[in-house]
């Protein structure tokens, strides 16, 4: 029914977008509580990398995880992209 993507750096979300609505491309900034919710507890339980993003689909009433992807090869949508840069360049001067 529709997918979103979520940008994570460092285990927090910090942009999403929607990107697919009934099959077509659909670009909305932010994505629902719900999506949110379920994306951090995805992140909880298996983090794969410092930087990555996250994609979660809603099919009637269940939301799951379709995939995570590297972030080098990612489309931000309509995401924001200077605050994923920023937190990204956050992230590299702690560590």
């Amino acid at each position: 029914d529709a997918e979103w993507r979520c940008f994570v750096v460092a285990g927090d979300i910090v942009a999403a977008s929607e990107y697919r609505r009934n099959g077509q491309p659909s670009f909305h900034p932010d994505a629902p509580m719900r999506v949110m919710d379920v994306a951090m507890a995805a992140i909880e339980r298996w983090n794969p990398a410092p930087v990555y993003a996250l994609d979660l689909a809603r099919s009637g009433d269940t939301i799951g995880v379709v995939e995570a992807n590297c972030f080098s090869a990612a489309r931000f949508y309509a995401a924001d992209v200077a605050t994923v840069v920023a937190a990204i360049t956050a992230y590299l001067r702690r560590t």
